[in-house]
């Protein structure tokens, strides 16, 4: 996932891709099911997999282990969870800290960046996103099998 500015809101979206784990950062690992803010549907099983946007050869992995991993101009890695934003490094923000969202914790390459989405819609084949301080909502569409 790349760590410019976007200057669209489809075209540069990256793809999803998580393989590993960093040290002290949250886990994305939940029970199908079970969901990941209180009191929303949203879990993060839904998240699960690999993906892409529509213009945009990176993938991007989320593993169910809470692993993150970008391949595409250069790789690169870190955490994921799902979240109220008031319990990430994204607090005040939005204007309520109980709202969901889709954490991104890159780690490598240095320096560490941190990305945070609004879930709008996700089905198997397709994550429809807010990107929070940009406005602009970003489509990730899956690259591997549904989970």
């Amino acid at each position: 996932m790349s760590r410019v500015a976007w200057a669209s809101p489809a075209s540069a979206v990256t793809a999803l891709v998580v393989t590993m784990t960093a040290c002290g950062m949250p886990s994305a690992s939940a029970a199908p099911g079970d969901p990941a803010c209180p009191g929303t549907a949203v879990t993060a099983q839904q998240f699960v997999g690999a993906w892409t946007g529509p213009d945009d050869p990176t993938t991007t992995t989320l593993a169910p282990d809470g692993a993150l991993r970008s391949r595409g101009a250069g790789d690169e890695s870190g955490t994921w969870s799902v979240r109220p934003i008031g319990q990430t490094p994204g607090a005040g923000q939005l204007p309520d800290d109980g709202i969901c969202v889709l954490w991104l914790h890159w780690a490598s390459p240095a320096p560490s960046f941190d990305a945070f989405y609004v879930p709008l819609r996700a089905t198997d084949t397709q994550l429809e996103l807010s990107y929070v301080g940009r406005g602009n909502t970003l489509t990730w569409i899956r690259a591997d099998e549904p989970r």
